[in-house]
Order: structure tokens, then sequence, then C-alpha cells
């Protein structure tokens, strides 16, 4: 019991500097990440977050869906979306993301 519940809060650790790393340098508040909307920079930024946390925390789209109130198949769909976007080099949020995933990297490292 106490393995899983430092596992959990481990992960959301891990999340939480996520979020706070994607906020950075997308320019964004927690808040704003947080906002259902489909503005481009804010929908980016929580594609991103979606993609990294997948990454590094090894938890299913179904747990980062209900975490953000997002149907499972849209986390998917923007995972999918910003691999798509470091694939075709789009200039600008290709560059963040890659820059997302160093620091990311980074950070959870230590």
């Amino acid at each position: 019991m106490i393995r899983a519940l430092l596992s959990r809060w481990r992960t959301a650790r891990r999340i939480h500097k996520i979020e706070g790393i994607v906020c950075r340098n997308m320019e964004l508040s927690r808040e704003e990440l947080l906002l259902k909307t489909k503005r481009p920079r804010i929908a980016v930024a929580r594609r991103m977050v979606y993609w990294l946390t997948g990454k590094f925390t090894g938890i299913s789209d179904k747990d980062i869906s209900k975490r953000y109130g997002q149907q499972r198949t849209s986390v998917d769909k923007g995972r999918r979306g910003i691999e798509n976007i470091i694939a075709t080099s789009d200039p600008y949020y290709s560059r963040i993301a890659l820059e997302c995933l160093r620091q990311t990297k980074k950070k959870l490292k230590s």
C-alpha cells in the first residue's frame, strides 16, 4: 500500500514538473493550460503535456485523460499530433517540443 502511494506521488510530481516545463516554454500559466479551449497555442501545449507525460511516466492514455478531463482518444490524437509536428519539422512548435523534451529529460533525471 505504501509503495502504491509513493508511486502515485512520484508520478504526480513528475507530471507537475512536465506541466511547468511546457508552460514556461509556451509562455502560459497552469490555469491557461487547463482551459477547455481550442486556441492553437494552448491546445499544442496540452498535447505536449500528454506526449511528455506518456513518455516519462508510463501511465496510460486513459489515466492521462482522467487527469485532464479529456477523452482517451483526444489524448491519443494529441500525442500523435506532437510526434507529427516533430517529424514534419514545423519550425516553431517543433523547436519548442524538442526543447521541452530536452528539459524534461534533464529535470526528471535529477
